[in-house]
């Protein structure tokens, strides 16, 4: 997890890195390390993720079995649950 802040942010807008941040709180953004800034969002998700703002991670955890071939995809535009503020 590499964490910026929003004016960092605004750099990454200028980029190809553009549509792979998380806003991590409202004054930064985030990039997963991994797969994480990789994963697709969809109005019908197989996932969804926690923040974990204290350790510093993003969670992902399965809504259902994600077949082999499936992406993983998570909510559209969804603030989804941040722990450790």
């Amino acid at each position: 997890m590499i964490v910026l802040t929003s004016t960092q942010g605004q750099f990454l807008d200028q980029t190809a890195l553009k549509d792979y941040y998380y806003y991590w709180n409202p004054a930064d953004v985030a990039l997963a390390l991994g797969f994480g800034s990789l994963y697709n969002q969809a109005y019908t998700p197989n996932a969804y993720y926690i923040k974990k703002q204290a350790e510093q991670v993003i969670e992902f955890i399965a809504l259902r079995t994600i077949e082999v071939d499936d992406e993983i995809r998570d909510m559209v535009m969804a603030d989804n649950i941040v722990v450790g503020s």
